[in-house]
């Protein structure tokens, strides 16, 4: 297995565990567990952006948030600074920003599968949109048919709609 596959695998587990939760304490845990499973190892970082994943560990969440911004206007070719940016802000718990981010990012780098995974995956663990996020899928999937987070993703988010949508017919 690849390391993109057992983190993406990673991923939904904890996105499951997140909604499972009994707790607010619990699904705080959850999450952030699960944003610091989706970072990419510090080697693919950008040194803006270490120092920005460091304020965030330290709790000083807003001003990793600036740091991002530094990133993004210092490497305005690469989408990793903006995906940083959107697992700050969840776990800042400012979830609209980090949509918002999210959306930006494929909106810059539409030719790229991970802004499209990611942006599918917030949307279906944090914000629990299935539908949403199996369309978003997709397009990471026209991209990449052969990437297996993205693959798992796309099930999940049906699974999950099929789900709700017994859910609401009972």
């Amino acid at each position: 297995m690849t390391h993109q596959y057992v983190v993406g695998e990673m991923s939904l587990l904890l996105a499951r565990l997140h909604a499972a939760a009994g707790s607010d304490e619990s699904a705080a845990e959850f999450e952030g567990l699960r944003q610091e499973a989706e970072h990419r190892t510090p080697s693919d970082l950008t040194d803006i952006e270490i120092r920005a994943l460091a304020l965030a560990d330290a709790g000083n969440l807003d001003a990793a948030i600036v740091k991002t911004r530094d990133a993004a206007d210092t490497n305005p070719l690469s989408s990793d600074p903006l995906l940083t940016r959107a697992s700050i802000e969840t776990t800042a718990g400012h979830i609209g920003d980090a949509r918002e981010t999210l959306e930006d990012a494929v909106l810059k780098f539409p030719g790229d599968p991970q802004t499209w995974y990611r942006l599918a995956a917030f949307q279906l663990g944090t914000l629990d949109q299935p539908v949403k996020a199996t369309a978003t899928v997709r397009a990471a999937l026209y991209l990449d048919p052969k990437d297996e987070p993205s693959r798992a993703l796309f099930l999940q988010a049906r699974r999950r709609a099929r789900e709700l949508a017994v859910r609401s017919h009972q």
